[in-house]
């Protein structure tokens, strides 16, 4: 169990009542110092827990890039690659354990925000115990695990027999876009990506020859339309706004909607 000494002016702007943070099975203690998802403990670093922490006091609010610098580095000089990399760190320790969910969402030009729902848990309360298998998961006859790898933003095709997905690769530290088996798990194909830093969405075209997917590379933001089979893809448009990632696109791949972070 890793325990944690966080930084006394952090916690003296934590509010004094709260002790714990609960979302989706995963709980943050504030006085443990401890980050877990039912019975299990989740390793993070102590900035990368920190940087929870300010995530989950504001959650469903904008966090600004020079808050988290200020706040979690108050004595430090450093960038904003930094925290790039702290952000990365929880989005791939919640990927082990929650892979279908998505909890902290980029605001380019801004900072990032935390979208699960949130239980604030206060002195005298309980931290809910850890439910066990039988309550938490519906046992899947024939299951098949796909992969071991990390893994955003999955998508079944049209046809049902492939997966497109975000894998991650050890070696380059990103995540990289693959097509999948849907049966086996096998790579079947990795399709010509735009170099980027994170895909936080993505979706198949009606007929299943192309993607749309939504690439991220410090800013600004770009939707892309992407061949599955070979070629080369297509910008389709950027947004310098703060993009909120609600995202439609219609079926004959013609018009898109989008939704931005109002000021």
């Amino acid at each position: 169990m890793k325990v944690f000494e966080l930084d006394k002016g952090l916690l003296n702007r934590m509010t004094t009542n709260v002790t714990a943070y609960a979302f989706d099975d995963f709980v943050l203690n504030i006085g443990m110092r401890t980050l877990t998802f039912r019975d299990q403990t989740v390793p993070i670093t102590s900035k990368a827990f920190q940087t929870l922490l300010v995530l989950l006091r504001d959650h469903g609010r904008v966090v600004e890039k020079e808050s988290f610098l200020k706040e979690v580095w108050p004595d430090t000089f450093i960038g904003e690659s930094t925290l790039a990399q702290n952000i990365r760190t929880l989005r791939k320790a919640f990927a082990e354990f929650n892979k279908m969910k998505e909890f902290i969402v980029t605001v380019p030009r801004r900072g990032y925000r935390f979208v699960g729902n949130v239980e604030e848990l206060s002195f005298g309360e309980d931290v809910p115990a850890p439910r066990n298998e039988e309550e938490s998961f519906v046992k899947v006859k024939n299951s098949v695990r796909l992969t071991n790898r990390v893994t955003r933003s999955v998508k079944l095709s049209p046809d049902r027999k492939k997966l497109a997905c975000c894998l991650w690769d050890p070696k380059t530290d990103r995540m990289t876009l693959a097509i999948v088996s849907a049966e086996t798990g096998k790579v079947l194909a990795y399709p010509i990506t735009p170099r980027n830093d994170d895909i936080p969405f993505l979706d198949w075209s009606s007929e299943g020859d192309n993607l749309y997917a939504v690439l991220q590379r410090a800013e600004p933001v770009s939707l892309w339309k992407i061949p599955v089979n070979g070629g080369q893809p297509t910008q389709l448009c950027e947004w310098r706004d703060a993009l909120n990632l609600r995202l439609a696109i219609s079926k004959d791949g013609q018009q898109f909607y989008y939704e931005v972070e109002g000021e």
